[in-house]
């Protein structure tokens, strides 16, 4: 079955949008459903967009928030009629997608200077947060308080220029920075 997608641009979904304004001040995934919809029903536009997202199949989604040192960039969803993501899977559809996101701006990017090397101790504590680790026990791990560690990532983050840990893990996966 095929759509032919009828939009407006005098709409401007991306205003009404419960999933856009989600995911400009948040780093976390999270299901269409916790999107505030249901808050904002009494908007005419409101409704007529998850009218508009049912009618092309999309009656629940996953919205992965990509921020950049500066800020929101950009919202990538998956959705679908069967759509069914366990907790269990969504870390790792949220690494994945930032990790295609990234790649994808990468290729269009103009190439700039080489971003500063990280240190052994800084890819150790990222390649156990790509494992699944948390903060203290990566300090335990390493032997290393937990704070320690958290400062190696934070360096880290700084050094890639990402936002969150999840996306320094992305980056250096990009890079080839330690191997999973």
């Amino acid at each position: 079955m095929s759509h032919r997608i009828r939009t407006n641009p005098e709409r401007n979904y991306a205003s009404i949008d419960g999933n856009i304004r989600r995911a400009r001040p948040s780093s976390h995934t999270f299901e269409w459903s916790e999107a505030g919809y249901a808050d904002n029903d009494h908007e005419p536009h409101t409704v007529e967009f998850l009218r508009f997202l049912s009618d092309f199949g999309f009656p629940r989604g996953f919205v992965v928030p990509i921020h950049g040192p500066c800020g929101f960039v950009a919202g990538v969803a998956l959705a679908g009629r069967k759509f069914d993501l366990s907790p269990k899977t969504q870390p790792a559809i949220h690494i994945i997608t930032l990790y295609a996101f990234d790649r994808i701006h990468q290729l269009g990017a103009v190439k700039s200077e080489k971003t500063r090397p990280l240190t052994p101790r800084e890819r150790e504590v990222l390649a156990w947060s790509a494992q699944g680790k948390s903060a203290w026990e990566i300090g335990e791990i390493l032997n290393l308080a937990k704070r320690t560690g958290d400062e190696y990532a934070k360096t880290a983050m700084h050094k890639l220029g990402a936002r969150t840990r999840t996306q320094a893990v992305a980056i250096a996966i990009r890079e080839r920075l330690f191997n999973l």
